[in-house]
């Protein structure tokens, strides 16, 4: 009985009204009131959604950054159903990425932290600012080969799908910035940043 309950609410959620074709009609014409209706109509289960995974503040950015893909591409959905859940796996999935993009950057903050007090720079912004200059000296293409290793967690192969360049080449460049991150914080006295 309990399954036939939530397989009805579940229907209800993404049943088609007239109301929401008239309202993905206006959406495709442009009509900004209908997509603030729309968003407004998501907001509140899709941020509550998102902060299951992410802090709130967090959860908040990301919706944003939704709900501008979501205008984006909302010529390529069929009606009000298929773009709640656009909104949806698109969120999912920026949530998934900012998760494993603080991963590097976790790392290197964690290993910073267990540096004795004398060693260590004074403060939080003291060490963002620290891993801020760091990344500073890769080279775009090895920011983009190590965003799509650590931020995006993609294996070297997909990665070089991605990119277009051969599966060694990725190898080569995620090498390279690890190599120049940690010359980096050597240099700054941070010799154990990045071990393992």
């Amino acid at each position: 009985m309990l399954f036939v309950i939530v397989y009805v609410n579940f229907k209800e959620v993404f049943a088609m009204t007239d109301n929401d074709k008239i309202l993905f009609s206006k959406i495709l014409d442009g009509d900004e009131t209908a997509v603030e209706t729309a968003i407004r109509l998501w907001h509140s289960g899709f941020t509550g959604f998102l902060s299951s995974m992410v802090d709130a503040q967090d959860a908040l950015d990301i919706a944003q950054g939704t709900y501008l893909k979501f205008i984006k591409n909302v010529h390529k959905l069929n009606n009000l159903e298929h773009a709640k859940r656009f909104v949806y796996k698109t969120g999912y999935h920026m949530a998934i990425d900012f998760i494993r993009k603080r991963n590097l950057g976790s790392r290197i903050m964690k290993n910073l932290a267990e540096i004795s007090p004398a060693q260590k720079p004074a403060g939080r912004v003291e060490i963002d600012e620290l891993l801020e200059r760091a990344l500073n000296t890769l080279s775009v293409k090895e920011k983009a080969a190590l965003s799509l290793r650590f931020e995006s967690g993609m294996t070297a192969k997909e990665s070089a799908r991605y990119l277009g360049i051969a599966q060694g080449t990725v190898l080569f460049r995620v090498h390279t910035a690890l190599g120049k991150l940690r010359n980096f914080f050597e240099k700054h006295g941070y010799p154990k940043v990045l071990e393992d």
